[in-house]
Order: structure tokens, then C-alpha cells, then sequence
């Protein structure tokens, strides 16, 4: 996701304004980042109030993508608000049902990824479509128009037994709309996520070997585009089967528009803070305006912000901004890409700041949101965030 800093910021509010007008978040311990006892007093002037949803709740904290430990289903179950898993976790999905799970569960897929297992007996991994003994074996032998060429001919692969497949053969778009289907319908899924939805060649070119048949970026997200319109058309839509994805890469943020008019959500994996670091101040307001913009198209935001547990003024910094977004159709988490199996909890999850009272505005490079009960900053330069509840 394109990374985001606020001087003389006055041109940039007003078009984050307009954007919102015109387009109308471990282990079972509990962490404690500062939250300010009352509301600090800011000249400014609040935004007209808007009407939400009575029933909406405006913190929504997801989890994926693989179950966590036993001990932890009955925290993670009645904590967490959005589940996204993977096929072959049934029987520990319906032991965390047991446990208080209630939310709708979708299943972690990728789109254009398979495996090799090593051998033609043994059980694939379940997150990708060709997840029965013997799949990869026959595909490779019968289907390998399907694999993603290098300009040298050679299959493309992650290096780690996964294959890249050809978005545009009509063949594995057959198949990969049979294998879900059947997943769905048989083991009881509510919905899909999509991993990996390429928006550039920036991760093949990585490897220094560009897809034969894919010059360009544009000749790649031609084809994505088209795999996500014949699933969109095929089944998503008759069959009103909710699908989220994760698009990376991201070269032209406008791909991610492009590509949405075929889904109900997006993922941004580095909301807020980058992989690594904190953005800059111009980086930080853009993908603020980046999700504004979804959340005008009625589509779901899936924000994640990476960092370290027990680094409470990144929590603290993320959450804050995803406050400063949030609408009820917008979820967080706070976790690393290699710990997302750890159910790292936060007290901050649990303030009862009430409904929004509007958007969130800026003052003097401060950015603030009122709710019934509080407010939320956010100085994005000094990459702090404070969260006050009126006593």
C-alpha cells in the first residue's frame, strides 16, 4: 500500500474534506496504552453531525488467518469481531463457535498461487484451490498451460513449493470457481478472502524474470481484473457471496478502484505505519484519503498495522487513526506479519468513546474526531495518539 506527514496542510484538508463529502484493530494479556482521563479542549469547529446506523459498532478488531492455540479460542472468539480462516481449520472453527464465535468466517484464499505438497499422496496446504492429494501432480501434468511463465519459459515460483498461475487461462478460472464453490457450499464458509491480487509486476520483476505474456503492468492487471470479473459474475454476485482481498503491490492506487468494482472490501496490511517505519506526515494523510474513498464506495476497509506487542505508542498511534476512520464497516488489527496467530489484545479496544459525531477534522496539524463520550487525536508527525474519554 502507498505509504503517508501535515505543514502548511491547508490544501490538503480541504481536499480530504472534500473527498468525504463528495464520496459521503498476543497473548491474553491485557496491554494498557495511556488513555487520557478527560477530552483536551481545542479551538476548532466540528463538522455538521452524521447519522449512523443505530445498531453499529464502531470498533471492529478481525483475526486471521490461521487459529490460534486452544487456550485462547474462548478470548479470541468473544473479542474479536471479523475471522477470516483457512480451509482445513473446520473442526477448529466450530470449537471456537462453542467457544462464543457468532461472526460470519471467511475463507483465506489465494488467488493465483498453488502448491506443490512434494508428493502426488500427500495432503496440500489449505489455503489455496488445489488443496487435494494429487491436484498439483494432475494440473502439472495435464494443465500446464495454467502455470505463470518467466520470459525464459520456466515456471515462476515463491521459492517456497508455491507456483504462480496465469490469471487470464480460462481453464484455471474454471477450476479455481469449482474448488470454491464446493469449499463454501460443503464446509460451511460465509464468505472469501482473496490474498495476493496483484495490482504490478513489482514482485515478479523481484526476481529478476518478468511473466512471458506480461510486458507491462497494464497487461497484468488486465488480466487480474478479468479473473476477478468472471468470479464476480460466475458466483460472487448470483450467489451473494461476500469476498474481501488483499491487493498488493501497488504501483497506481487506481488499480485498487478498478479492481473493487468486483469486491466487497479491501485490505490495507500497513495501514497507519509501514512495514518497518513510521510514514511520513504527506504518506500518512494520503492513505487516510486512500480509505476515505473506499468507504465512499460502500466498501469494507480490513486495516492492519504492523508492529512489535509491547510497542504501545505504535498501537496507540495506529488505533488512534483507525478511530479517526472508522464506520462501522471498518476493522483493525494491531499484530506482526510473522505473529498474526497470537491474540494480541489491547485495552484501548475496549473505550467506549459512543457513536461518531462526525469526520475527523485538522487544526494547526492535529487531527481529531469527536464521539459521544470523547475524542481522538492524532499528530501524525511526532507519530502519537490519544484517546480521551469524558469521565
Amino acid at each position: 500500500m502507498p505509504p503517508m506527514r501535515l505543514a502548511n496542510r491547508c490544501p490538503f484538508v480541504l481536499i480530504l474534506l472534500l473527498i468525504s463529502i463528495l464520496f459521503s484493530g498476543c497473548q491474553a494479556d491485557i496491554t494498557s496504552p495511556t488513555i487520557q482521563a478527560t477530552p483536551t479542549a481545542t479551538e476548532i469547529t466540528v463538522n455538521d453531525p452524521i447519522i449512523y446506523p443505530a445498531d453499529a459498532d464502531f470498533i471492529q478488531i478481525a483475526w486471521f488467518y490461521k487459529p490460534p492455540s486452544e487456550e485462547y479460542y474462548s478470548l479470541v472468539s468473544n473479542k474479536f469481531d471479523v475471522f477470516i480462516l483457512t480451509n482445513h481449520d473446520e473442526a477448529e472453527r466450530e470449537k471456537m463457535r462453542v467457544a462464543g464465535l457468532h461472526a460470519p468466517v471467511y475463507q483465506y484464499l489465494l488467488l493465483a498461487e498453488i502448491q506443490d505438497p512434494g508428493s502426488c499422496t500427500e495432503v496440500p496446504n489449505g489455503d489455496q484451490v488445489a488443496n487435494l492429494p494429487g491436484d498439483f501432480c494432475r494440473i502439472s501434468s495435464e494443465h500446464p498451460e495454467w502455470f505463470l511463465l518467466d520470459k525464459f519459459g520456466q515456471r515462476m515460483t515463491n521459492g517456497d513449493n508455491y507456483y504462480y498461475m496465469d490469471p487470464a487461462q480460462e481453464g484455471f478460472r474454471a477450476f479455481w470457481l469449482e474448488r470454491v464453490h464446493q469449499s463454501q457450499t460443503l464446509y460451511k464458509w460465509d464468505g472469501i478472502f482473496l490474498d495476493n491480487v496483484e495490482a504490478s509486476l513489482s514482485k515478479y520483476q523481484q526476481k529478476l524474470a518478468s511473466p512471458m505474456h506480461y510486458p507491462d503492468d497494464a497487461s497484468l492487471q488486465a488480466a487480474v481484473e478479468g479473473f476477478l470479473a468472471y468470479l464476480d459474475q460466475n458466483y460472487f454476485t448470483p450467489e451473494k457471496r461476500p469476498v474481501i482481498a488483499n491487493i498488493i503491490s501497488m504501483r497506481d492506487t487506481q488499480v485498487l478502484f478498478r479492481y473493487l468494482k468486483y469486491l466487497d472490501g479491501a485490505m490495507i496490511e500497513n495501514f497507519a505505519v509501514d512495514w518497518n517505519s513510521y510514514y511520513s506526515t504527506k504518506e500518512w494523510e494520503e492513505q487516510l484519503a486512500l480509505i476515505l474513498k473506499i468507504q465512499s464506495m460502500k466498501k469494507s476497509a480490513l486495516l492492519v498495522a504492523q508492529g512489535a506487542k509491547d510497542d504501545l505508542q505504535k498501537q496507540q498511534f495506529a488505533f488512534a487513526s483507525y478511530l479517526l476512520l472508522t464506520d462501522g464497516n471498518t476493522s483493525f488489527r494491531y499484530a506482526n506479519g510473522d505473529s498474526y496467530r497470537e491474540p494480541w489484545w489491547y485495552s484501548n479496544y475496549e473505550v467506549n468513546l459512543g457513536k461518531p459525531l462526525g469526520l475527523f477534522y485538522s487544526k494547526d496539524g492535529i487531527w481529531m474526531r469527536d464521539f459521544e463520550h470523547g475524542r481522538v487525536t492524532v499528530n501524525p508527525s511526532d507519530h502519537t495518539g490519544e484517546i480521551t474519554v469524558q469521565p
